[in-house]
């Protein structure tokens, strides 16, 4: 449905569509379309008032409802080089103000494991997806030789870890998105001059990972963890 810049109406038009269930028997399955849109990170907020309105009427009414679909785009410190009427970096958090269980937020370093995290969250039963991405000119990790490429993440558990132990334990981070792990892989060399024993994670989808059926006491996947010199 081709649009102009009105992010109200492209997606109220979406969840509208979300909702019509063709169905015989629509109380039990779904059958009808799911929708997809995009704008800019900044302005998440001007999506969230039809997709709360979405989620209620998914969690209360007695049809089954399809899904949608929102792709945040240049969700990042980078949509300052839009003018600073598009930065608005903790805008995106607005999508985080949903029920448990009723979305998922996507928040992929690289590319490749943007069809991944989409196959696993449309798998599950939340009716909001949320993928949030940047436009920095990074350059694409080479993962095919790792113990953690990108095809490892179905379920949005850590992939990608880095540990010093030459000391005292100094800590943990837990790192998703583009632009804080490029930003952390580049500080790495001096972490480990500096013997710091500090172990950093990456997790593409904390409402994905929260899904993984056992975890450890420090609350990561047993199955998933693994711990890895870049």
């Amino acid at each position: 449905m081709p649009q102009e810049i009105t992010e109200f109406a492209n997606i109220g038009m979406l969840v509208g569509a979300a909702t019509v269930n063709f169905a015989d028997e629509p109380e039990k399955a779904f059958d009808g379309f799911w929708g997809a849109c995009s704008t800019y990170g900044s302005f998440s907020y001007l999506k969230y008032g039809m997709l709360r309105l979405f989620s209620q009427l998914s969690q209360d009414c007695q049809l089954r409802t399809g899904k949608v679909v929102y792709v945040a785009g240049h969700s990042g410190p980078e949509t300052a080089d839009d003018s600073r009427t598009h930065f608005g970096v903790f805008s995106p958090a607005v999508m985080q103000l949903f029920p448990a269980g009723h979305v998922i937020n996507l928040h992929p370093w690289e590319y490749n494991e943007v069809p991944v995290l989409l196959g696993a969250a449309l798998q599950q039963k939340a009716p909001i997806v949320v993928l949030h991405l940047t436009r920095p000119p990074i350059t694409v990790p080479d993962r095919s030789a790792s113990a953690w490429p990108h095809t490892s993440m179905p379920r949005g558990e850590p992939t990608w870890c880095a540990t010093f132990s030459r000391a005292s334990r100094r800590g943990c981070a837990d790192r998703p998105g583009t632009s804080s792990m490029v930003a952390i892989t580049r500080i790495l060399p001096a972490l480990d001059q500096q013997g710091l024993n500090v172990k950093i994670v990456y997790g593409a989808s904390a409402e994905l990972f929260a899904l993984q059926p056992s975890r450890t006491a420090a609350g990561f996947s047993q199955q998933a963890i693994g711990w890895t010199r870049p």
